[in-house]
């Protein structure tokens, strides 16, 4: 609530009200504020990793070698992604910035910070896709 009362604060002069009730407006913001939130929380999850005490049970040469080569394919297919697209990359996901801040960072908008990383993300999900698929012949 207070997230959508400070909207309509910065928000004040640019603001077209239909009728003369703010209310529509409000509800609209408070929808679409919670709707961003919740998907944040959702991309930054995680689940906490098992731990176990058996070294026997972590210690698996197949594993490893498949983990390895995993990401050796991921790297080569990071590689692939132009220079911008690969900083936006590790900006917002290895390091966490929100778009706004890798926007300010790289001295850009925040809708082309945001739409670059999900072109990047498509492509990086494609090319995991096809790794599976060849995998699983």
């Amino acid at each position: 609530m207070q997230d959508t009362f400070l909207l309509l604060w910065k928000k004040r002069r640019r603001i077209r009200l239909v009728g003369n009730s703010v209310l529509p407006w409000l509800l609209t913001s408070a929808r679409y504020l919670s709707a961003n939130r919740r998907r944040y929380l959702g991309r930054r999850a995680a689940e906490p990793l098992e731990h176990s005490d058996s070294m026997d049970s972590t210690f698996d040469p197949g594993a490893i070698i498949a983990r390895d080569e995993f990401q050796r394919f991921i790297d080569t297919a990071v590689l692939k992604l132009q220079p911008l697209d690969r900083e936006i990359l590790r900006l917002c996901i290895v390091e966490g910035l929100t778009y706004k801040e890798a926007a300010a960072r790289l001295r850009t908008t925040h809708a082309v910070v945001r739409n670059r990383l999900s072109r990047a993300r498509a492509a990086l999900r494609a090319d995991v896709s096809a790794y599976i698929r060849t995998e699983e012949r």
